[in-house]
C-alpha cells in the first residue's frame, strides 16, 4: 500500500517538474478553480453606465416638454366646445377604417369637445376613466374625469348614455379625453 502511495508521489514530482522545464502549466480538473474578476470589472463598469443613461433617459427631464412651448391650460369648466359630436363620429374620425388619425388630430386635437355615447367601461386606473364606445367602425373613447365630476362616478352605469366635455388629447390606444365633467 505505502508503494503505491510513493509511486503517486513521485509521478506527481516527476509530473511539476517535467511542467516546471517545459513551461506547460499543468492543473488537475478536479481541483477547484478560482474565477478571475478582474476580467469582470470594465463589463460592470459598462453595464452600470448603459443602466445609469437608460434610467435618465426613460424617467430623466430632458424628454420633458418645455413648459413655455406647452399649449395653454384651458379650463374646460368654463370653456366654449369647439366641436359638440357623438362618440361615433370621434371614433370614426380617428379610426383607420373610416378616417385617419392625422385627420382627427388636425381637426381635434387640443380642442374642447362635447361627446356623448354610450358608456362601455367605468374604472380607476391612475385617476377614474369612462370608456365610451365608438360603435363598429370606431374607436373608443377615454375619457379622463377631472375632479369636478368624481363624485358623479358611483351612479354611472355601463350602458348608460352620457355627455362628457374635456379637452381631446389625440389618438393612444384609444381616442383621449382629458380633464373630462360629466354634463348629464
Amino acid at each position: 500500500m505505502l508503494n503505491a502511495v510513493e509511486e503517486r508521489a513521485k509521478a506527481k514530482s516527476r509530473r511539476e517538474s517535467e511542467d516546471a522545464q517545459t513551461g506547460a502549466n499543468w492543473q488537475n480538473p478536479w481541483e477547484k478553480q478560482r474565477f478571475d474578476f478582474d476580467r469582470l470589472k470594465p463589463i460592470a463598469v459598462i453595464f452600470v453606465v448603459l443602466t445609469f443613461v437608460w434610467y435618465c433617459w426613460r424617467y430623466g427631464s430632458w424628454d420633458k416638454p418645455d413648459p413655455d412651448k406647452s399649449p395653454p391650460i384651458i379650463d374646460v369648466s368654463t370653456a366654449m366646445p369647439d366641436y359638440t359630436l357623438s362618440a361615433t363620429e370621434l371614433g370614426e374620425a380617428y379610426s383607420l377604417l373610416t378616417g385617419s388619425p392625422a385627420i382627427g388630430d388636425k381637426k381635434y386635437l387640443g380642442k374642447v369637445l362635447v361627446v356623448h355615447g354610450k358608456i362601455a367601461f367605468v374604472f380607476m386606473e391612475a385617476s377614474w376613466n369612462i370608456i365610451l364606445d365608438g360603435g363598429n367602425k370606431g374607436l373608443s373613447i377615454k375619457c379622463w374625469i377631472s375632479n369636478e365630476s368624481k363624485f358623479l362616478l358611483p351612479k354611472l352605469k355601463e350602458g348608460q348614455i352620457v355627455t362628457v366635455k374635456g379637452v381631446c388629447e389625440g389618438l393612444g390606444v384609444e381616442v383621449v379625453m382629458n380633464d373630462c365633467i360629466i354634463m348629464k
